[in-house]
């Protein structure tokens, strides 16, 4: 069985943070590296993000233009995760994270909604972990 490098752990987790929710990771990424138009301006996005998947309309993460969005912001985030240079083994790292988190998250979080029969307990859960695993991503590359 092949072994994940250490250096590919961290976007390999950002990515599947983006496969929970598409915009925190970039947003945490461009914050830190301290982007003084992209940073606050993703970030609003990830707040929008956090309030839309609330809604009954937000489209299933598995449908086509939604997981490519997901893959492409893990890919993005691996890759500018480490300072200094773009890292491409992080853009592979996570994308490939982003599609263990959106396949993984879609059928957990349809599986607990049944479960407790209601969505935003387990929505909210799904924002938290989304967060904890950027953190933790983000605590591995210093």
């Amino acid at each position: 069985m092949p072994r994940i490098k250490p250096t590919m752990l961290a976007p390999f987790i950002i990515g599947i943070a983006a496969g929970l929710r598409s915009m925190t990771p970039p947003a945490a990424v461009a914050l830190r590296r301290h982007r003084r138009l992209a940073g606050p301006a993703l970030a609003i996005a990830a707040l929008g993000e956090l309030v839309a998947d609330k809604h009954p309309s937000a489209p299933d993460r598995t449908d086509t233009g939604a997981a490519t969005g997901r893959i492409v912001s893990g890919a993005l985030a691996g890759a500018f995760l480490r300072s200094g240079p773009v890292s491409i083994v992080g853009g592979i790292a996570g994308a490939a994270g982003a599609v263990v988190g959106t396949q993984v998250g879609y059928r957990l979080r349809t599986a607990l909604t049944r479960r407790f029969g209601t969505d935003w307990p387990v929505a909210l859960a799904e924002d938290a972990l989304a967060i904890a695993l950027v953190a933790l991503a983000e605590r591995r590359q210093r």
